[in-house]
């Protein structure tokens, strides 16, 4: 097929004029002026069925309906499709798609059927095949050279700008704190958080340095087990600072938004993350924010998309290089989690401070067990660490030793502990025992799954590979739902014999 039959199609199926865009309903592609626009699938779909409805109020549930059909999702990953049709419609002042609070959109665009005619072969599938297919091997030498050169960051045209607004040495210790913040080796974020503070004092315009300072408060409240809600205030403190004096600026943006999602005022929230599509749309913090919603809402392939886009916009980030790790990991795409894991080893070594874990439970999953033992074994003594010896030996034949490890398991006091007992039984099929765990788990939590989605432990049971057995019976989405697993009449069955 020649490069001009690569390009165009000869007819395309019927479908709308919408504005200055082609909506071609049966190919699935937008198009303006014989080019083609990135639109993901979820975002096609809702845009088609808004433009078949035009004028009328269409409500969020019958646009998850339609999109997802009975899948579980939330009204997030409907409102990431309304942002994705306003930036490919050119939709800033949200004018062409009206937001109806709490109940649905409107479409106010003109609009009007369209007859067959030429538009471009590539698609938005084919672009992003592409995009995901850059060599890994390649990435990594760009990613050393940078860090040799301009380990702070990769946006020169951004530093330019800082320079040209601020003085040299506010800027130096700016990106000082951001290369620290980024690197996340022991001690990095305290040091980040000092150096950010020593700018906005000798220069309180310093929009970026007060978004930077609301970045180190939001993760010591998050390393800090979500205690200190001073360390909260202080993040929109600082969040609110920098949005004052720029407010387009994305990552100030973000941090409010999740200042807001932290004290359960979603709206708002959402209110932010609009306003930092619309300014900077590729910005890695909101990329990565997406990402991690994604994973949350179950769609893997998604998360993973946006957070190697964020990772492609902040290759010196050790936060999205591994972030991108886990959710390979999650989606069970064990070798790519594998290489993406030990590149970030390799690409930030002065970052880890702690042995890797991660690169354990990939090799149990990949049935690599004499490599996993070697590594586990370097792990420090707590829940993950029996859990994880506990497989290995299992599947090495030695009994004895998996039983030491599973009763060391059952005696530590810590919610961990029971989320790992819980994978431990699905690992080896015994799903009575791990909704069992699952149970006691939500028992020692109080039954607050706020404390649970605060600690992160939420956030594994969705995401983690070794319960899929579980999510095929019955008792996962009476467990999803907050209920007990466990009858009452019945005997908890963490005790017996191994």
């Amino acid at each position: 097929m020649g490069a001009g039959q690569d390009a165009v199609q000869e007819r395309s199926s019927s479908g709308y004029r919408v504005g200055g865009f082609l909506l071609d309903v049966e190919r699935k592609e937008l198009s303006k002026d014989g080019s083609a626009v990135d639109l993901r699938p979820q975002s096609f779909d809702a845009l088609v069925h808004l433009v078949e409805n035009r004028g009328r109020l269409v409500s969020k549930q019958t646009l998850i309906q339609k999109i997802w059909g009975n899948k579980p999702v939330s009204e997030d990953s409907l409102t990431h499709c309304i942002l994705d049709i306003r930036k490919a419609l050119g939709d800033v002042d949200k004018q062409f798609i009206r937001t109806v609070p709490r109940r649905g959109f409107i479409l106010e665009i003109a609009v009007e059927r369209d007859a067959p005619r030429a538009v471009p072969r590539t698609s938005w599938r084919t672009r992003r095949r592409a995009f995901v297919s850059v060599g890994v091997g390649m990435l990594a030498i760009v990613m050393l050279a940078a860090f040799h050169l301009a380990p702070q960051s990769n946006d020169t045209a951004s530093h330019a700008s800082l320079s040209a607004d601020h003085g040299a040495e506010a800027v130096d210790k700016y990106l000082q704190g951001r290369f620290l913040f980024n690197r996340r080796a022991s001690g990095d974020l305290q040091s980040a958080r000092d150096l950010f503070l020593k700018v906005v004092r000798r220069e309180p315009e310093f929009a970026e340095a007060w978004a930077g300072l609301a970045g180190t408060y939001a993760i010591e409240f998050m390393e800090g087990g979500f205690e200190d809600v001073r360390l909260l205030e202080k993040q929109r403190s600082a969040a609110e600072r920098a949005i004052a004096i720029d407010s387009t600026l994305a990552e100030a943006l973000v941090r409010l938004s999740c200042y807001y999602i932290e004290i359960g005022e979603q709206d708002i929230a959402h209110e932010y993350l609009d306003r930092a599509y619309a300014a900077k749309p590729d910005d890695p913090l909101l990329l990565g924010v997406m990402a991690g919603r994604h994973a949350r809402e179950g769609d893997l392939e998604l998360a993973i998309m946006f957070q190697q886009r964020a990772l492609n916009g902040d290759p010196l980030s050790r936060v999205n290089r591994g972030n991108l790790a886990f959710y390979l990991f999650a989606n069970g795409r064990y070798e790519e989690a594998l290489t993406e894991n030990r590149e970030a080893q390799q690409l930030f070594p002065a970052a880890m401070s702690a042995p890797d874990e991660l690169e354990g439970w990939i090799l149990i999953q990949l049935e690599r067990y004499q490599e996993a033992r070697a590594v586990i074994q370097s792990w420090p003594e707590n829940a993950n660490k029996h859990a994880a010896m506990a497989m290995v030996q299992f599947k090495l034949g030695n009994e004895d030793l998996a039983k030491a490890e599973m009763i060391r398991l059952k005696g530590a006091n810590e919610l961990e502990a029971y989320l790992r007992l819980a994978e431990l039984f699905a690992f080896r099929n015994e799903l009575d025992r791990s909704f069992a765990a699952l149970s006691d788990l939500d028992r020692i939590a109080g039954h607050d799954r706020l404390t649970l989605q605060r600690r992160g432990l939420l956030n594994d049971i969705h995401l983690s590979p070794f319960l899929v057995p579980l999510r095929t019976d019955q008792r996962w989405d009476v467990w999803r739902n907050g209920e007990s697993v466990v009858s009452a009449q019945q005997p908890n069955r963490l005790t017996g014999e191994w």
